[in-house]
């Protein structure tokens, strides 16, 4: 049963497994799953705490649906840990320490940088067996077509994100990485590399 709130992503997914009559997609919020209590046996979120509105909630929820002993599995990146090689390391570190003034707190970061907090959050909730696995997802050399397009969006989104913090100079560099018609397109340089740290997290509801 996959569920999710965007009418978009729903299509989506109906569109690729209307032929599967094992998979069910259907609309509902994370914070209020529609399942009854004790009804699951697994759930499965990737890579989508960082938009949760309320991750303890959903947090809460989810150990609401668990069956005793049933399983809660949780992929995250660390964004801290994004390697892109080769740019200018003046302009990567320009570019790190604004994102770093737009962390905020922790009411604001908790679901980007879930896997740090996951041990914690997931104690109080009553999960216990909390386990955390480590993964470095990489590509070396001129990127193929789908993380050619991954790493264009990674770098106009972080344009988009840090421009204000960035001097003129860097403002005017960031762009060239991401521009397919440049010859610094980064996804297409001999040299570049692209790698990050993936974290899955494993915890179990109590019988």
């Amino acid at each position: 049963i996959g569920v999710d709130n965007s009418t978009a992503f729903l299509r989506k997914a109906q569109s690729t497994t209307a032929d599967d009559p094992n998979v069910e997609v259907i609309q509902g919020d994370a914070r209020r799953l529609p399942r009854d209590d004790s009804s699951t046996d697994v759930v499965w979120s990737a890579h989508s705490m960082h938009s949760y509105p309320d991750v303890q909630q959903c947090l809460r929820d989810f150990h609401r649906v668990l069956r005793p002993d049933g399983w809660l599995a949780v992929l995250e990146s660390d964004n801290v840990h994004s390697v892109m090689l080769s740019w200018p390391p003046d302009l990567e570190l320009a570019v790190r320490q604004a994102e770093h003034q737009e962390i905020g707190d922790e009411d604001s970061y908790i679901g980007t940088y879930f896997p740090r907090f996951a041990t914690r959050l997931l104690t109080g909730i009553g999960f216990e067996e909390i386990t955390s696995q480590y993964f470095l997802i990489h590509g070396l050399g001129p990127a193929g077509e789908l993380l050619t397009e991954f790493v264009q969006l990674y770098l106009e989104n972080l344009l988009e994100r840090t421009s204000e913090h960035l001097s003129e100079k860097m403002r005017s560099s960031l762009p060239q990485l991401a521009d397919p018609i440049s010859h610094k397109f980064l996804p297409r340089q001999k040299t570049s590399f692209f790698g990050v740290l993936q974290v899955l997290v494993l915890a179990k509801a109590p019988k």
